[in-house]
């Protein structure tokens, strides 16, 4: 080409200007329609170009994604402009409502209640992934012990998505103890009560007067339990008594002894083994006692080792005193 009035030779060396109409970014939700602004082109040599702008690229508002539009234009002297536009689909935001914060433990994994709804408060029929942690930000595969459980709660949908966050709290159940054998004779020896518990089997911390210790002297005493288990919660307190039997010390009599072996029933019942005595008197002399030492089967047995002064046939008299009797009952 020449320039007017000139004999020099004109190049275009020029590019097209090409300018996005709207934004360069854009971002919309996915299902809306998309409607592609386009661009404008001019040229210094050719003038408007916009008609020959070739766009390449598409949006699918279907999926959810980033999309890349293409603008480029050419003018006749080959000068090629180029730009582009980024879309970005997003999935539908919905929102996420979570429940039943506060369960007790029971053995079973426990769960929040779960359910998703748009912006109309429709409930959404979306697959919702819970993950739990645990104290110590571990995931866990299921919340079954007692304890405290950090919940993220996920929307997993090709068109829906969603996050919240909530805490669940597994309380301890609560067992129940009981606390029995809480009237027992004195033998200098310590005594303790028997404690079971339901369920069974759960660790306890016993106290008699606020010593962890049993007590071995006669007297009353305040027992507490509590349940130390990390799944259960409970206690109970009781009165304990340790009762001094009404008999005495036996009379002694050195190198001999006689060996009594025998069954003991209260009012048809099988004795109490390590509460009830069984005294033997010769005479009015008491010469043995013994608390009853065994049970089985509901029979309760007893051995007495019985003083005896003299070689001679004589009478013996066996006393049973019941350590649950208040009023120091006896039967001969």
């Amino acid at each position: 080409l020449f320039s007017e009035g000139s004999s020099e030779l004109f190049v275009d060396t020029s590019s097209p200007m090409l300018s996005l109409n709207g934004d360069a970014t854009v971002t919309l939700e996915q299902g809306t329609i998309y409607a592609n602004p386009g661009a404008t082109a001019t040229d210094n040599v050719d003038g408007d170009l916009t008609a020959q702008i070739v766009v390449s690229g598409v949006v699918d508002v279907t999926q959810a994604g980033v999309y890349t539009l293409i603008y480029s234009v050419s003018d006749a002297a080959g000068n090629t402009a180029t730009a582009t536009r980024t879309v970005t689909v997003e999935k539908i935001p919905a929102l996420l409502i979570l429940s039943g914060f506060n369960q007790t433990y029971d053995g079973n994994a426990k769960e929040l209640n779960a359910r998703a709804e748009d912006s109309a408060n429709n409930e959404l029929d979306v697959k919702i992934v819970m993950v739990y942690r645990d104290d110590a930000g571990e995931i866990v595969a299921s919340a079954t012990s007692a304890g405290t459980y950090s919940v993220t709660a996920t929307i997993d949908d090709d068109l829906y998505v969603g996050t919240a966050t909530a805490t669940l709290t597994v309380e301890k159940a609560e067992a129940v103890v009981m606390i029995s054998d809480t009237t027992q004779t004195y033998d200098g020896e310590e005594k303790r009560v028997i404690v079971t518990t339901e369920p069974g089997g759960l660790d306890v911390d016993s106290s008699y007067n606020g010593s962890e210790t049993g007590p071995t002297e006669a007297g009353e005493y305040e027992v507490s339990v509590t349940v130390e288990d990390a799944n259960y919660v409970g206690s109970a307190t009781a009165i304990f008594t340790i009762v001094e039997d009404p008999f005495g010390e036996p009379v002694a009599y050195a190198n001999n002894t006689h060996t009594v072996y025998g069954m003991v029933t209260i009012d048809g019942k099988a004795a109490s083994k390590g509460d009830d005595v069984v005294a033997v008197y010769v005479g009015d002399e008491l010469r043995g006692k013994h608390v009853v030492q065994a049970e089985n089967e509901g029979v309760a047995y007893v051995t007495i080792q019985v003083n005896v002064n003299e070689v001679d046939e004589q009478t013996s008299r066996f006393v049973v005193w019941d350590a649950d009797q208040s009023d120091e009952e006896f039967q001969t």
